[in-house]
């Protein structure tokens, strides 16, 4: 009996995965079975492929079966919130460039003297509106 089988992999799969600063996570739902089996591995930062092929190895799911996969990244997110990587374009309603400058939300500081809105994490000439108004 194969890994697969053991851990009631056996036909088409959807994936969704998460590739954390230490860990790659993935969960699988195999649609003909109605099960879902979980697996982890080491992130691998050199080279993340590496780290979901290894998380997809742990419960034996072979590419060539995932139907679907979703695809998010708590180590992404952190380089973006630390300003680190790559410099990234933010694409918004035509009319509505602006939005994120404004940064209209709660306002729980609402009467503090000493508040400074925190500087925006893409500059508004990184901002291009799409669409038609």
């Amino acid at each position: 009996m194969t890994l697969a089988a053991e851990n009631g992999l056996a036909g088409q799969l959807r994936v969704a995965l998460d590739i954390g600063g230490t860990f790659t996570d993935v969960v699988a739902y195999d649609i003909d079975r109605g099960t879902y089996t979980v697996g982890k591995a080491s992130s691998t930062p050199g080279d993340l492929s590496r780290g979901v092929l290894n998380a997809l190895a742990t419960i034996d799911a072979e590419p060539a079966l995932c139907s679907f996969t979703v695809h998010g990244t708590t180590q992404g997110l952190n380089a973006f919130l630390q300003r680190r990587g790559e410099r990234v374009l933010l694409l918004a309603t035509a009319g509505a460039g602006d939005v994120y400058h404004l940064a209209r939300g709660n306002r729980t500081r609402l009467y503090d003297i000493h508040f400074r809105k925190p500087t925006p994490l893409v500059p508004r000439a990184d901002i291009v509106e799409v669409g038609a108004v």
